[in-house]
């Protein structure tokens, strides 16, 4: 019995030290088709799941805001995005001649990387009205950031873009006061069509086998901002994924280290019970 005890006690102690090393992610990964599917996918293993159609075709890009509402951008306007159906409601065209192709809040704004009087370029940075779906130009970013796909949150007053012409790119530091651009990374072997980073700063991608088919396989990415070099986590499993946002946790998710310090604890105090019972 004694044996047995002792068995039970380190079986505890291990499945402790397991848990404590385990990491836990508080983060949901969403993603937009092109063809205006929502779906969240797996950041660990890539795999992506239909949350529901948005109603709307031609979505460029996604982001949310510091509460978690959800924005896309289709070439027609501005949505506002359900996140648990996919549902979303029309807020408003950009303006004449501007098409959005990326989002990324920041600092409280709203920005897009943008087409302007029908360029095909996307080498333009913008400021969304997220009330009104206006886009106000801020400046050109650089004339080698052609189809500047993705966007995402960097520094203070600074953006990170991505583009992708025809088959490779490079990432962007962008001034969120100008407009303007400077190559901060090497060359990207890929097709980025989005980016984001998680909570703990780690920037992600979605790259497409093809710009031009819509029916291009789509693979999730983790990106070192510094050398631009990509390492490949998976295959969505959805065609033409056009853009992806990380969205906080609405969940209170207890620290799995205080959990696991009550259990050991409790084991502890069992031993020790036992133990007096033992003796006496």
């Amino acid at each position: 019995m004694k044996d047995l005890k002792i068995l039970t006690v380190r079986f505890n102690l291990l499945l402790v030290i397991a848990l404590l090393s385990t990491e836990v992610r508080a983060d949901f990964l969403l993603a937009t088709t092109f063809s205006g599917d929502l779906i969240s996918v797996n950041p660990i293993t890539a795999e992506g799941t239909l949350i529901g159609p948005t109603g709307f075709g031609a979505l460029n890009a996604i982001d949310t805001d510091s509460e978690g509402t959800v924005y896309g951008a289709t070439n027609d306007g501005l949505l506002i995005i359900n996140s648990e159906t996919g549902e979303s409601d029309y807020i408003g065209d950009y303006g004449p001649g501007i098409i959005v192709e990326g989002l990324a809040f920041h600092q409280g704004k709203l920005f897009g990387s943008a087409n302007l009087n029908g360029s095909q370029a996307a080498n333009f940075l913008v400021e969304i009205n997220r009330i009104t779906g206006r886009a106000t130009p801020i400046g050109a970013v650089n004339p080698l950031a052609q189809d500047l796909n993705g966007l995402a949150g960097g520094g203070l007053n600074e953006l990170i873009g991505a583009n992708s012409v025809p088959v490779t790119g490079n990432l962007f530091s962008i001034s969120t006061q100008t407009g303007s651009g400077s190559i901060s990374s090497g060359q990207i072997p890929r097709v980025i069509t989005g980016i984001d980073a998680d909570s703990t700063g780690n920037l992600f991608g979605v790259s497409l086998s093809s710009l031009t088919s819509l029916n291009a396989e789509s693979t999730l990415l983790r990106i070192d901002p510094e050398t631009g070099h990509v390492s490949a986590i998976g295959d969505i499993g959805f065609r033409t994924v056009s853009g992806i946002a990380f969205i906080p946790s609405s969940e209170v998710i207890p620290e799995p280290r205080t959990a696991v310090l009550v259990l050991l604890g409790a084991t502890v105090l069992l031993a020790r019970r036992h133990d007096q019972r033992i003796q006496l």
